[in-house]
């Protein structure tokens, strides 16, 4: 429903743009506002007016949005006055509450009587804001909040109650940042985003007359936004604002501010910490097809050694010991003493025998130790006793 409302009130500030953009507006044809010290009403009115914040902005500039948060954190500071129409009441309206209904000769004799702010007839419509609408919001203890567009802000600032109003225009970052937040409403024909653009261009044209208004807010980022807007207010009214209720506010906004970013690096995380489990296994699937390569290139290569091997015992007679065996293949299978591992380089340049101390043997011992155990009567137990005959020849020599 407050949607519906805001979209209505856009639809008529459009229609009053529209209509006052000619040589010789309809609003020509209301009898011209007349003296407001002639009128006790008047002057009881003015009186009971507290303070009043006017507020423009284009459409979809968010100052609608800005507004509702003002309202809902400080709701006994703030208020909306209710406009007067001539239309006639929608299915749901309540007069009073939604606009003051009214007829045409009734409002025509105010607005000449001085008793309205602004007013424009759009369409042969009558819309307004009465001086005893926004005295009805002093008289609750508030400060009236007036959403009306810059034509309005004009007569209000040449009415009787101008002296207390205070003027906040609300600005887009850029004409293009505006379409966009037009367009993503996904709810504007493209007629109607044109039109809107034109007349936020006016109107931010508009906003840069000389002493039309105090001060220009550009809503970026909107909890900045809301901020810079409450300190304004607070500027101009000290009593409206706390500074409690800034400092809670801000202290809130920081919070959250934290939250976010909590929340940002837990899902970063999360997408790290997926990326790792994917890429472990990822590896983990080439470390298995790595081994699977290896264990069925060691059986090839064991294959071919065993056929050496075969070959050498044949040359060599077949002549060496079973026991032999075993002496010789347990002597290479074991470690060399630690002593003898200390004494290995541990930089500069090492010789061969060093170098395959420390790299290939180990491997070999391990190997030899899984055949030893396994397969001990297998021909490869002479490759052992061989490599130990040619460590015993090159000690010799």
């Amino acid at each position: 429903e407050e949607e519906e409302e805001e979209e209505e009130e856009e639809d008529r500030k459009e229609e009053k743009e529209e209509t006052v953009q000619g040589e010789k507006p309809p609003i020509e044809s209301l009898p011209p506002a007349a003296d407001t010290s002639a009128s006790e009403d008047i002057s009881s009115s003015l009186a009971a007016i507290k303070g009043m914040l006017v507020v423009c902005g284009p459409s979809g500039v968010g100052k609608g949005t800005l507004i509702g948060a003002l309202m809902s954190d400080h709701p006994d500071s703030f208020g909306f006055s209710v406009s007067h129409t001539t239309r006639a009441p929608r299915p749901g309206e309540v007069d009073g509450k939604h606009y003051h209904f009214s007829n045409r000769d009734t409002i025509l004799a105010e607005v000449s009587q001085g008793k309205f702010l602004e007013y424009a007839d759009v369409h042969g419509n009558v819309y307004g804001t009465s001086l005893r609408a926004v005295a009805d919001v002093g008289r609750a203890g508030k400060l009236c909040v007036l959403d009306i567009d810059v034509q309005g802000a004009r007569k209000v600032r040449t009415s009787a109650a101008a002296s207390k109003a205070k003027f906040i225009f609300i600005a887009p970052p850029s004409q293009e940042e505006l379409e966009q937040r037009l367009r993503g409403r996904g709810t504007e024909t493209e007629e109607k985003i044109q039109l809107r653009l034109g007349n936020a261009a006016k109107e931010m044209a508009a906003a840069k007359e000389p002493g039309l208004f105090d001060v220009e807010i550009v809503n970026g980022n909107f909890e900045a936004s809301l901020r810079n807007f409450k300190q304004v207010i607070r500027g101009f009214y000290e009593d409206s604002i706390s500074a409690e209720a800034l400092t809670e506010r801000a202290a809130e906004e920081e919070e959250k501010g934290h939250e976010e970013e909590e929340e940002e690096e837990a899902q970063k995380d999360g997408k790290d910490n997926n990326n790792n489990n994917n890429n472990n296994v990822k590896d983990g699937k080439e470390g298995e097809e790595e081994e699977r390569d290896d264990k069925e290139g060691m059986e090839g290569e064991t294959g071919k050694n065993e056929e050496l091997a075969e070959d050498e015992r044949k040359e060599n007679g077949g002549d060496i010991a079973t026991s032999n065996q075993e002496v010789t293949t347990n002597k290479i299978m074991q470690d060399p003493p630690k002593a003898e591992l200390e004494q290995l380089p541990t930089s500069g340049t090492a010789t061969v025998r060093q170098y395959l101390e420390s790299t290939v043997m180990p491997v070999l011992r391990q190997a030899l130790r899984a055949l030893s155990t396994k397969r001990p009567n297998d021909p490869l137990q002479f490759l052992a006793d061989f490599i130990v005959r040619q460590k015993g020849q090159e000690q010799s020599s």
